[in-house]
């Protein structure tokens, strides 16, 4: 027995020997005196998203949906989806009051398994909504949908992708604006 624990000891120090000697793997050695590194290769930069319009021509906001923190928890039988989400508002030239449409949750390639009345308003009512801001601890039950349920009991919550359909919005001067081609 005490051969053997000799025998992966001798193993285990040599590992990186061998290791410098396999043509697979990059040869490592230190630097000489005097020598500079290699230079690095440079990393392309990842393509940036594609740019959201900045008008609408229908009058409604632009409104983007980014969540920063998804759980998935199933308590005596129901599943629920608990998320942060980061909105923000772009495209109109007066300040919005509320905004009313869908939240929707949906997989990688985009089809969509949750589809969630939401309004978006300042809890101070007379004040308008800011460009950017954060709604924190909120979630849904999916058990309202039998295919949702199921779809996500069996998710993981890196898979859920978020967005959001604007319906109609109201604007401090009390205009409103509709969507035309909303889905």
């Amino acid at each position: 027995m005490g051969r053997w624990r000799l025998g992966v000891l001798l193993l285990a120090l040599a590992a990186p020997v061998l290791a410098q000697q396999n043509p697979l793997l990059p040869q490592i050695r230190p630097l000489q005196p005097g020598e500079k590194p290699p230079e690095a290769k440079p990393v392309p930069a990842p393509e940036p998203a594609p740019a959201a319009p900045q008008k609408r021509a229908d009058g409604m906001p632009v409104v983007a949906v980014s969540a920063s923190r998804v759980e998935i928890k199933s308590v005596e039988g129901i599943t629920n989806v608990y998320f942060d989400l980061n909105w923000s508002i772009a495209g109109v030239d007066e300040p919005v009051l509320e905004v009313e449409g869908d939240l929707l949750l949906s997989d990688d390639d985009g089809k969509v398994h949750g589809r969630v009345p939401w309004v978006l308003k300042d809890p101070n009512e007379p004040n308008a909504l800011p460009p950017r801001f954060d709604e924190r601890n909120v979630g849904i039950d999916t058990s309202k949908s039998q295919s949702a349920e199921s779809w996500f009991k069996g998710a993981q919550p890196s898979w859920i992708r978020f967005g959001f359909v604007a319906r109609r919005a109201k604007f401090m001067s009390g205009n409103t604006a509709e969507c035309g081609d909303c889905k």
